[in-house]
């Protein structure tokens, strides 16, 4: 019998992690059993995805809707997470992992207020959700062929590793690795608890980017031999419509938060004076409100620009979307990335890019390509002005763009070829 223990971090519940839909069907057939643990402590179960039939969600052991949490007061926060892990915190202060990785992070001259209080928190946290879920890893037979595949580098899956192996054999224990648990500048603190340790523990740590890796070695030449680059992938749903250019549609997706900076878009928007445009922004966040009034002050009076926020919709109406609709670019102006998915989507129906040059983006985005890369503080005006290219752009260059879009992703980002090539090279 061969069973996957598959950590992620609020997948299959809530509206997250789209990406690991596409991928699980093809892990799922790998194995007699999936045990799929979210392990977050704050999880949403009002929607929960549909799952290959072999797959078992071990169930949270309390319904938070991270969504209404998140509406909250930071005071209130503070009291939900001392409610949550206030009792775990104490078990911590005799757990000698939190000391361990306090030395670490002193040997590394990461130690400071905020990384001493982060490596505490993750600790409690991992302690919750072990103590929380351990019977279902004591339901495992002994004689059953485990593997073990965080979906991320920051779950617990340091100790439900050490748990296992005390009375059960492990056969391969991976983990993928994004952004924010990858790159340390991303963290409060310039320090990712564990991080070294799920290295020295895992026999694959495996990253989305070329980027990430790079990184990684620059930071732990010594695991070299553990680190791959594997990069994620979706599915195919043809190539969409970019015909018309009049008005010239410009379609953004992402979460509506600071990070992303959508009212940049907005602002460069209202530059444009000559040319008739459409915007179509797709999803939702804590800042959607606000980019709603900024869009209304910026944009209302504007003849010549007309814009549609549709708020949050599920992946598969984004993609039935981008399918019927005539699309002409896609525009990412987000300061921090690691390899946007949202891109990956665009560029499979043909799509050309405008975005930031931060995180993994250029190995999806080629400059005069399928696209244009922006620096990571560009100027509005800049925006405007490549947004203009796109508009004056004679129909032969501009379909030559889409169709070196659309065949990036057939090399490099088609699930079909990622996940078959991932479950060979490391699930067996």
């Amino acid at each position: 019998m061969k069973t996957l223990i598959f950590l992620t971090d609020r997948f299959p519940y809530g509206r997250g992690e789209t990406f690991v839909e596409n991928e699980i069907p093809y892990i799922a057939k790998e194995f007699d059993n999936v045990i799929l643990i979210p392990t977050s402590i704050a999880v949403n179960t009002k929607r929960e995805r549909k799952l290959p039939s072999n797959v078992f969600v071990v169930s949270p052991s309390d319904n938070d809707d991270i969504f209404e949490l998140s509406k909250c007061s930071r005071f209130r926060k503070m009291i939900w997470g001392i409610k949550k892990l206030g009792f775990y915190a104490f078990l911590s202060l005799f757990d000698k992992n939190l000391y361990d990785e306090l030395h670490i992070a002193y040997n590394e001259r990461c130690l400071n207020l905020y990384s001493v209080i982060n490596i505490f928190k993750t600790t409690s946290t991992y302690k919750r959700s072990l103590y929380k879920y351990h019977s279902y890893l004591d339901d495992i037979e002994q004689n059953e062929d485990i593997f073990v595949y965080s979906y991320w580098a920051n779950t617990p899956l340091l100790y439900y590793l050490n748990y296992l192996k005390k009375n059960r054999a492990v056969r391969k224990a991976i983990c993928r690795a994004h952004r924010i648990d990858l790159y340390k500048d991303q963290n409060r603190g310039g320090y990712i608890p564990f991080q070294k340790r799920t290295i020295q523990t895992v026999d694959n740590y495996i990253l989305i980017s070329k980027d990430g890796f790079d990184y990684i070695l620059d930071n732990y030449r010594e695991f070299k031999s553990k680190f791959s680059v594997d990069y994620l992938g979706t599915k195919d749903y043809g190539v969409g419509i970019h015909n018309e250019k009049d008005p010239f549609v410009i379609v953004s997706c992402a979460l509506v938060s600071s990070v992303k900076r959508i009212d940049k878009l907005v602002s460069a928007l209202s530059l444009i004076d000559d040319y008739n445009i459409k915007w179509i922004h797709i999803g939702d966040g804590p800042d959607f409100q606000a980019l709603c009034n900024y869009a209304k002050q910026k944009l209302n009076n504007k003849r010549n620009i007309s814009y549609e926020l549709k708020g949050y919709m599920t992946n598969e109406n984004i993609m039935d979307f981008y399918k019927h609709n005539n699309t002409n670019l896609f525009v990412n102006t987000s300061s921090s990335e690691g390899l946007p998915v949202s891109i990956m989507e665009a560029i499979s129906f043909g799509m050309p890019v405008i975005a930031t040059d931060v995180g993994s983006t250029r190995e999806i985005v080629i400059e005069g390509k399928n696209g244009r890369l922006l620096p990571s503080y560009f100027d509005d005006a800049q925006l405007a002005n490549y947004v203009g290219d796109y508009v004056k752009m004679d129909f032969e260059s501009y379909r030559y763009e889409c169709a070196f879009s659309r065949k990036m992703w057939k090399e490099k980002f088609y699930d079909v070829n990622n996940y078959t090539k991932f479950v060979i090279d490391y699930l067996r």
